[in-house]
């Protein structure tokens, strides 16, 4: 009997090591499923991380010919302002150059104007003089014949008086 429980035994030791082992199945079945499913869960992460990858270097690509057109532009710029900032020196040089032509020419303007205003003075006298002469000149031609008689009148009178004068001579 003895031999019979150890068998007995031996029995019960197997089905509860046959029972731990299909537990520790179980347990390991649902542990594969579980690194499985976590696996797949890695796997869908990594391919995401791969593509997250090639975008990241996508748009660093992208970024360095943007910044590699953008820095064209800026020279472009920088020289397109250069020119221009040039231009408008020459320009600016050129505008000072007529400001003084302009300011000479205003000078001499200003110096005929003055040398016009002096010969206006000088005619605006001329004329009053003209006009003095016009009237004096009127005022001969309207007295001349009375001044002909009054000095015809003074010469007689001063020859009458000579006349006397010789009468009076010859008398005495």
């Amino acid at each position: 009997m003895q031999h019979i429980d150890i068998t007995q035994q031996n029995i019960q030791e197997q089905q509860e090591l046959i029972k731990q082992l299909k537990y520790d199945n179980l347990n390991l079945s649902i542990q594969h499923e579980s690194n499985a499913q976590t696996i797949s869960e890695y796997e869908i992460k990594m391919s995401q991380l791969n593509d997250l990858d090639l975008l990241s270097t996508k748009i660093q690509d992208q970024l360095k010919q943007d910044l590699e057109k953008t820095t064209q532009k800026i020279t472009t710029l920088r020289s397109y302002f250069v020119h221009k900032q040039l231009q408008n020196e020459e320009s600016e040089s050129k505008l000072l150059l007529l400001l003084d032509r302009l300011e000479q020419i205003q000078k001499k303007d200003d110096d005929k104007n003055k040398q016009i205003s002096d010969l206006t003075c000088k005619v605006d006298l001329l004329q009053k003089q003209l006009n003095q002469n016009n009237i004096l000149a009127e005022a001969e031609i309207f007295y001349e014949p009375y001044a002909i008689q009054v000095t015809a009148g003074w010469l007689a009178i001063v020859g009458l008086f000579v006349a006397l004068f010789c009468i009076a001579a010859k008398k005495f």
